[in-house]
């Protein structure tokens, strides 16, 4: 099935293939398939940058709601002329091994195996600055 797209935009044809994928090719033949591009491109995007941000948050040892908390507290500080800073903060690499619950005999490739593997700490005690103990 062959659709013209308007008089004024005559450079372009839609191509609408019995599978129904469409297709656009302009007068000199190039073929642009927006119908995969543009989508593909904004959803990758909105995903990196999602990925960048939680990859961020846990090298820090925040959620995104303690990121804003601890930014206002940062700036008090910074009038008051103190150094703020976090106290789960540990590092990035420990951070990390704690938020994947490596430790011991559990490496990292393990994280991409479904296994039960008990969790570091207690609910009641998170890893800090102030305590830090050797289950963390």
């Amino acid at each position: 099935m062959r659709l013209k797209v308007t008089p004024e935009c005559a450079r372009s044809v839609i191509y609408l293939s019995p599978t129904g994928r469409i297709t656009v090719v302009s007068v000199n033949g190039a073929y642009y398939e927006w119908i995969i591009i543009v989508p593909g491109f904004t959803i990758g995007l909105a995903v990196g940058g999602m990925t960048v941000w939680q990859t961020y948050l846990i090298a820090t040892a925040q959620t995104t709601i303690e990121y804003y908390g601890n930014s206002v507290e940062k700036t008090i500080a910074k009038r008051r002329g103190d150094v703020f800073f976090n106290e789960y903060d540990l590092g990035t690499s420990r951070n990390f091994k704690i938020f994947f619950n490596i430790s011991g005999r559990r490496k990292w490739p393990s994280i991409f195996w479904p296994v039960p593997v008990p969790p570091m700490g207690s609910s009641f005690y998170l890893c800090s600055l102030r305590s830090v103990t050797s289950s963390c």
